[in-house]
């Protein structure tokens, strides 16, 4: 079973945004569901798809980042 994740720098590129501004957003809880493996940050692709399906890119306080 494949199961595809992104980069921080593959999510950026996309979606045409700096770095930056990703890691900002992780920072205050808000952007895309994020994981994170060791010290390695990983954004699913099913997490980034229905992110851009439902028109939600920014996550609530209460739904925010999930960590493994």
């Amino acid at each position: 079973m494949r199961y595809p994740v992104m980069t921080e720098k593959q999510l950026a590129s996309r979606w045409k945004i700096s770095l930056k501004t990703l890691r900002r957003w992780r920072s205050v809880n808000q952007g895309p569901v994020w994981h994170k493996l060791f010290r390695h940050v990983r954004y699913h692709e099913a997490d980034i798809l229905e992110s851009l399906s439902t028109g939600r890119r920014f996550l609530t306080q209460a739904n925010a980042c999930r960590r493994w």
